[in-house]
């Protein structure tokens, strides 16, 4: 298992026990659950796995019973806390776990799991027709949420493994030589743990370095391909699955990354002029990470070349 997989699953293991509770939340407005907290809609489910096909799923309702007491009481206290939030964030990071076999029964069993909040919450005490319209206008897109949504042919756990990997071959590669300045710049940056800005980026910085001598050996051998789309889709699954701040954090690392390897080979940091590809390079980086003039880095200013 690679040291980001294992960090990514500690840092969540929360978020995903929730992920009932997010799903009520999709129906129910926190406060106005509060005022009426009839949860027998999300009690019983939790109750037993009989309705579960999913090993993923038992073990989330497992974690989420011995959770639910203190659901409860934050709704009597209306403290929403942030992990009760994000319902289809913890799909997405979810799926990137599992087999094509195992999301089909997972997702099956969100579905069932839906079914049976909107039945009781529509059903359990009088609601105008206004209400019970949104409540299967919610199911309708939850359905085509799930159904426009396939486990992806590539985790995002991999993604992002070589994701660092891929912007130093983009760049370093852009004049059609990765020279010896840049490849050392790169490792001792994947290296430093203390380089990142990102707590989460440190994690797959980490990994990146854990598979760099099979990633470089297969580029040597003309097997690695180059793909700046990979590194456009990684960075959309990174705005979907992080939390606002910790992506944009994440993609300040990326920019410094991918500024640190074009500097080393001279362009950028002002001692020879950029190439026209290597600009070409940089330019749709920038256009693929967007406005970072907004992120919040003052945590670790200090750490920024």
């Amino acid at each position: 298992m690679s040291p980001y997989l294992k960090h990514l699953k500690k840092h969540y293991k929360l978020k995903v026990s929730c992920l009932p509770f997010q799903l009520l939340m999709e129906f129910e407005d926190f406060d106005v659950l509060a005022q009426a907290p009839d949860l027998k809609g999300i009690r019983q489910p939790l109750a037993n796995t009989n309705w579960c096909k999913s090993d993923t799923m038992k073990a989330i309702v497992r974690r989420a019973k011995l959770i639910y007491p203190f659901f409860e009481k934050d709704l009597a206290a209306k403290v929403y806390r942030p992990q009760f939030k994000n319902y289809r964030k913890t799909i997405y990071l979810l799926e990137q776990f599992l087999t094509r076999s195992e999301v089909e029964d997972f997702i099956q069993d969100n579905e069932t799991l839906a079914d049976s909040i909107v039945d009781y919450c529509k059903f359990s005490r009088e609601k105008d027709d206004d209400v019970i319209k949104s409540y299967d206008s919610t199911l309708h897109e939850l359905l085509r949420f799930f159904r426009d949504f396939p486990s992806p042919k590539t985790s995002f756990v991999d993604l992002l493994a070589e994701l660092p990997f891929q912007l130093f071959i983009l760049v370093a590669h852009a004049d059609q030589d990765v020279d010896n300045d840049e490849r050392i710049e790169f490792q001792r940056i994947i290296r430093d743990p203390e380089w990142c800005l990102s707590e989460c980026g440190r994690a797959f910085f980490n990994s990146t370095s854990y598979f760099f001598s099979e990633l470089i050996m297969k580029y040597h051998r003309d097997k690695y391909k180059k793909d700046i789309n990979q590194v456009d889709r990684t960075v959309y699954f990174v705005d979907k699955l992080f939390e606002k701040h910790e992506a944009g954090l994440i993609k300040v690392d990326l920019s410094r990354l991918a500024n640190e390897i074009a500097k080393a080979s001279g362009g950028v940091g002002g001692f020879m002029a950029i190439s026209k590809v290597e600009k070409k390079v940089i330019a749709r980086l920038v256009e693929i990470l967007g406005d970072l003039s907004q992120v919040q880095t003052s945590r670790r200013t200090n750490k920024i070349n």
